[in-house]
């Protein structure tokens, strides 16, 4: 989880959610701390600081969230049983569409390809491996909206999937960067 000092309260009830789930492990969380003046570019260099992290780790696939998110209790379970995740065909997967436009049958029922001009939203990506190699080495933090880079980067590497329906929801009613607030139209946590 990608989180920065002044949002601790915010990060411990997404923590709670995140409790709640099937998991069966705590969600390691990444406190970024930046000077950058502008906070697109705070969370832009802590996405990077992120990845870097998890590649340094020995996982095959990471999570990446965001610290205002309401998880699925059976994540998972419905994780496990996506059928791209199955198939082995997650190369870059969002697991949260806040009605993702350009979306086309990825050939799976549960899920869909999102062109990647179109893509919105980090609130919980899957990358495999290579796809997360990728995107640390050719990632500039500057170079546009976090959100935005990552999935046109990760898109070279293979379709962006979004998970159908949302496994997460986007808390708050504001963005953290000042732009658009935005939420999951299809989330419905099972219980």
């Amino acid at each position: 989880m990608l989180s920065c000092p002044e949002r601790a309260a915010v990060r411990e009830e997404s923590l709670r959610s995140w409790a709640g789930t099937d998991w069966g492990a705590a969600m390691e969380v990444y406190v970024h701390h930046s000077a950058a003046p502008k906070v697109a570019d705070r969370i832009a260099e802590g996405m990077l600081a992120l990845l870097r992290r998890a590649l340094a780790g020995p996982g095959e696939s990471f999570l990446i969230c965001e610290d205002d998110v309401l998880f699925d209790p059976r994540l998972r379970t419905r994780l496990e049983a996506w059928a791209p995740w199955r198939a082995g065909a997650v190369r870059m997967a969002s697991l949260y569409n806040p009605g993702a436009f350009g979306a086309a049958e990825a050939g799976f029922p549960d899920a869909i390809v999102v062109d990647a001009e179109q893509a919105l939203g980090s609130q919980a990506r899957l990358f495999s491996r290579a796809c997360a190699e990728h995107v640390a080495r050719e990632f500039r933090p500057s170079a546009w909206i976090q959100d935005v880079a990552v999935a046109r980067l990760a898109a070279q590497c293979g379709p962006l999937l979004y998970h159908v329906p949302s496994l997460v929801q986007h808390t708050g009613r504001e963005s953290t960067w000042g732009g658009p607030f935005h939420e999951a139209l299809d989330f419905h946590a099972a219980a």
